[in-house]
């Protein structure tokens, strides 16, 4: 690790000349470096627990090729003290900025003033490890473009429908920069079919890339103990038990079968019913995740299927339960058709149960469903889109 310092931005809006932990590349099992290498902008924290994609897509792709990941800013007041940029190197080919901004990065007026803020860090670090030539992937609306950092493409992975007024600060602000990244995208990634026509109407060179299995870390069971659950077959949940979730239908479910038992793994912000069946454990690290999911008879993914947000959606809780050798039974979303017998999809309580029913007397078998989530691995996803940009960059070097 060596030190270095970056002058942020203008005198007016920070005085200071940061310093910053600079990783030098270390030789090991990669003797050569690739031609180019990748940018990946967050929009959840980078390694959180539980990670989401942001996190998945950039730990396989750096073992592909040189990797910055960019991780959600801190403002610069935060307490105790002001933060400063930090860029440590986590693996050969993956390093992680922990840029600084302004007070409401996402914010209309004050994101303005943020954006070189940000820009300036990210260039500084890509010049310091990456190759000349690179592309630059967001999966943060609200960053937009990022004007002013050097990049030879820019992939906009959708994995969510956006300008979400439950999840953003400044629905106006989000929809904006999402639609210009709609619009200029050199490749746009939609995770499921809703996404795909939706994006394909703005830009057509929009492809399908669904999220992926983590299987390494889902393969095995952790060691964990876990509560008395009682007898009876276990469905279980995991995720955020929140407005996404079918409650009617959950509780439909426990008061018919009451010979199962129904575990819902995750933070509760819904009214849920009181039966002894129904188990709601709070959240899990994600460590002890792999210790539920074994439990599991079948993984369920109960969603409200009148809602664009979940039907736009790729849960990827799917190829968790599947990783651990678990079949799936899902109200119908897009995204997960045709992934049957592995994965099911049933709407009403009474098709429901026979899905559940089937999935646990019949096919598939548990190495079945191993197969398929190992056919749809992060690293396969990583491969595909290495390969769509290795063409693009080809294309434009031509």
């Amino acid at each position: 690790m060596g030190r270095g310092h970056l002058h942020l931005c203008q005198q007016d809006i920070v005085s200071s000349t940061l310093p910053i932990d600079v990783a030098r590349p270390a030789m090991g099992r990669h003797s050569i470096m690739p031609p180019w290498g990748m940018v990946v902008v967050c929009g959840m924290p980078f390694g959180g627990d539980p990670p989401f994609s942001d996190t998945h897509l950039p730990r396989a792709l750096s073992r592909r090729r040189p990797t910055l990941v960019i991780d959600t800013p801190l403002p610069l007041h935060r307490p105790p003290r002001r933060p400063l940029p930090r860029l440590e190197q986590l693996d050969e080919w993956l390093w992680r900025l922990q840029p600084v901004s302004l007070p409401g990065p996402n914010r209309p007026a004050l994101a303005v003033l943020s954006d070189p803020v940000i820009a300036r860090q990210v260039s500084w670090a890509a010049e310091r490890v990456l190759p000349r030539r690179r592309v630059l992937v967001t999966f943060a609306p609200a960053r937009g473009l990022l004007p002013g950092v050097h990049r030879d493409l820019t992939v906009y992975w959708r994995r969510d429908a956006a300008a979400d007024e439950r999840y953003v600060q400044s629905v106006r602000h989000e929809e904006a920069r999402h639609q210009q990244l709609l619009r200029r995208a050199d490749l746009v990634v939609a995770v499921s079919p809703p996404l795909l026509a939706d994006s394909s109407s703005h830009n057509p060179r929009t492809v399908l890339l669904p999220n992926g299995a983590d299987m390494e870390h889902f393969a095995r069971p952790a060691t964990a103990r876990l509560p008395d659950l009682g007898t009876g077959p276990v469905l279980g949940y995991l995720g955020a038990v929140s407005w996404r979730l079918d409650v009617r239908l959950i509780d439909e479910l426990t008061a018919t079968r009451p010979d199962w038992q129904v575990v819902l793994v995750g933070k509760v912000t819904v009214d849920l019913p009181d039966r002894a069946n129904l188990h709601a454990v709070g959240p899990v690290p994600w460590s002890e995740l792999p210790a539920w999911t074994h439990r599991f008879d079948v993984g369920l993914v109960p969603y409200q299927v009148d809602d664009t947000f979940n039907r736009s959606s790729f849960p990827l809780k799917v190829f968790d339960y599947l990783a651990s050798g678990r079949p799936v039974v899902s109200t119908p979303l897009p995204g997960l058709e045709g992934l049957d017998p592995c994965v099911r999809l049933a709407s009403g309580v009474k098709d429901y149960i026979v899905a559940i029913e089937e999935a646990m007397t019949g096919s598939p078998t548990p190495d079945a469903c191993r197969e398929l989530a190992a056919a749809n691995s992060w690293d396969s996803r990583a491969g595909a889109l290495e390969e769509l940009l290795d063409e693009r960059l080809r294309r434009a070097a031509a």
